[in-house]
């Protein structure tokens, strides 16, 4: 029987009005691996909580639906996001994907923002300990 190493990842949608922040449900993510074509969706929770689990091994992006900013009219610096998966599987906090109402009539984002992993936002599932 084989044995995976998967990785889980989480994040918010959050919505934001002048000085206040508020999470926002019902936004569609996609999640593709780019290395396998493999794609997931889900949206988020009432508390703006988005979360995936099993993730393969891969090179992942991650995006809120461009359909949906359009459809609501909003838009965002930052689409989503973009990271390698680990060989030792783990979990993965990404940044908080901030969305905002447009009041310059562009609607949607485009960039999707690099993530390199670190103790910061990643935690392994196997710690291997070394010998000397």
């Amino acid at each position: 029987m084989p044995f995976y190493l998967t990785t889980e990842l989480e994040f918010f949608v959050v919505l934001i009005n002048q000085d206040q922040v508020s999470s926002l449900g019902n936004a569609p993510i996609i999640v593709s691996n780019i290395s396998t074509g493999d794609e997931y969706q889900a949206e988020s929770d009432v508390d703006g909580y988005v979360s995936f689990n099993n993730l393969m091994l891969g090179n992942y992006q991650v995006k809120i639906d461009q359909q949906f900013l359009t459809d609501k009219g909003l838009q965002a610096e930052v689409a989503g996001f973009e990271f390698n998966s680990p060989l030792k599987g783990g979990f993965i906090l990404l940044p908080n994907i901030e969305l905002s109402r447009s009041e310059s009539g562009e609607i949607g984002a485009n960039k999707l923002l690099k993530i390199d992993l670190d103790d910061d936002n990643y935690a392994p599932i196997l710690k291997l300990k070394t010998t000397n």
